[in-house]
Parts: structure tokens; sequence; C-alpha cells
């Protein structure tokens, strides 16, 4: 089945001032980082264009050396936010540098879902490439995954460039069960739904064919992406980057005396059996864990082999 389509031409640089928009936003703190935040990690990277993909440059001077503290819990997570998009940057990258080995299929049906904005229902005649590298599972279809639409199969990133050439990137949001599927691991779905940063337009009649190249899956990448943009329970981080926790080492509510029956509880069994240094481990523990009026993070101090792990 042949399918006529015409993307909307993705020129170098096009994204460039948008873009710099977004990373002016994030680069500050506070309200401007977190109002970044809440844009979608996917729309952000399928609006790249090549010349960004491969601009090594791109946060030089956002990606810095992490602090030994934080003046704030904006200021931790958002330490985090380009070193995210540098390394799914460099990874996208790597792929393209690659494209010539990756799974790739041909298009045989190619229909814009109703209702439901730059989505699509791709179906594709069958994967090749699929055991592409040594060692690694073959290839299967998954959501998250980043492919590429193209008018050809191309077997370097100069096809991508040349005047000519029609391609646009997209995002696999969901997995169709088919036939495929109930036919073992050797097989990877045919049929599903993929995500565009750009309208496609899907015209009748014959005319060349539409490839799709699987890049990378960015799954993960979105989990710590969302993860950074959440501000709820902050507790635990918000006791860790404490700067001067010297005045609440106790609670005001566990009188000493009680802690200290708890260290007796355990002196005859054993800590006797233990050195100074894993009996003060296990004792700190022990603290914490008894007092249910406050939330407590303990570094834990001690040489290698106290038993910190294991206690």
């Amino acid at each position: 089945m042949w399918v006529s389509l015409c993307f909307c031409r993705v020129s170098v640089g096009s994204s460039e001032e948008g873009f710099k928009k977004v990373a002016m936003e994030g680069s500050g703190s506070g309200t401007g980082r977190r109002s970044w935040l809440k844009d979608d990690f996917t729309d952000l990277v399928l609006s790249w264009s090549l010349e960004e993909i491969f601009d090594e440059n791109l946060y030089k001077y956002q990606v810095g050396e992490i602090p030994q503290s934080f003046e704030s819990v904006d200021q931790y997570l958002g330490s985090y936010v380009f070193p995210l998009l540098e390394e799914t940057r460099a990874e996208l990258a790597s792929a393209l540098e690659t494209v010539y080995k990756a799974p790739f299929a041909e298009v045989t049906s190619f229909n814009e879902l109703k209702g439901d904005k730059l989505q699509y229902h791709v179906k594709v005649d069958h994967w090749r490439n699929r055991k592409s590298e040594r060692g690694k599972e073959p290839y299967r279809t998954l959501p998250g995954d980043v492919v590429l639409l193209s008018d050809l199969k191309p077997e370097t990133v100069c096809y991508l460039q040349r005047v000519d050439r029609t391609f646009t990137f997209a995002s696999v949001t969901n997995t169709v069960d088919d036939e495929t599927r109930e036919s073992g691991d050797n097989c990877t779905p045919s049929n599903f739904k993929v995500k565009t940063e750009k309208h496609v337009e899907v015209g009748d009649g014959q005319s060349n064919s539409l490839y799709v190249l699987f890049l990378m899956n960015m799954t993960t990448n979105k989990r710590i992406w969302n993860a950074l943009s959440m501000r709820r329970n902050l507790k635990i981080i918000k006791k860790v980057l404490c700067k001067n926790d010297s005045g609440e080492e106790y609670c005001d509510f566990c009188p000493l005396k009680c802690n200290s029956d708890i260290e007796v509880k355990f002196v005859l069994n054993l800590f006797s059996n233990l050195n100074d240094s894993q009996i003060e481990a296990i004792s700190a523990s022990l603290l914490k864990t008894e007092c249910n009026h406050k939330s407590s993070v303990e570094l834990i101090w001690g040489p290698p082999g106290t038993g910190k792990t294991t206690h």
C-alpha cells in the first residue's frame, strides 16, 4: 500500500528562536523554571532541529558543575534539568550518526486520529535491522520510542539535510495489539500510534514511500523530567538540603532518657560485638526510627567495613 504525505518541511535552525526563549526561562530560578518544567518533555525534544541536535555547545553555558550545597529545593532540582537535556540531545545525535543501521520499516498506512491533534495511527509492513547490535535483544516498538518519519530510508544525516528531503520526528505513544504480538518475542507490533511536533498532511493517490526509523527510547528521561517538575513530598529533600541541622538533632517530644533506654537494650545483646564506629552508626539509626514526631535524615559516618549498608 502506498501513502501520499506532505510534511511541513523542517529547516535547519527553525526552532532556534523559540528554544532560546524556553532556555532563558529555564536557566533562571523560581517561577521561571517551574513554568518551563510544566511543558511536555516530548514536545521539547521533538521541536529540536538537526542543527540543535548536533550542536555540542547547545547547553555549554547552562550545564555547570553541580554545587556541594543548594540555597533552595528549586535550585537543587533545577541543577539536573540541563544535564538531562544534554544527555538526551547527545543520545539522539549519536543515533542519527548511525542511522544507517537503525531498525526501520516501510509505512503501509498513515491516518490522523480523530480528535487528537498531531497524533496518527501508523501501520508498517515489517521491521528490518531489528538485530543491529550484537548482544542486544531484537528491537520491539515501545511507547516512548523516538522515531524518524522520512520519505526515504536515509543512510547518513546528509540525506536529511538535502533541500528536497522531507522528514519529521515523532514519538510512539501507544502500540496496538495485533497478530504479530501473538507470535512471541521474535515479532514486534506493526500497528502503533505516534505524536508529531508538526502537522502531517495525508493526501490521496500513489506517491513516494514513507519510512519509519527507530532512534532511541526516552521513557526513563521523561520520568526524570516529570520527577523534577513535581512539587510533592519534598520533606525528605528539604531535610537533606538543610545547611545547619544541629538545632534539630533531638526531638523536643522524645526525652533523652527514652533515647538512652533504647541504647541500653542493645548494648548487652549486640553492641558488645561491634566496634565504636559500628555502635555510633546503629545508635544514630535507632534514635531516628523511634521518633514519630518529625521526619529525619541521618548521614551515617564510618570507615569502609563498618557495616553501614548492612545495618
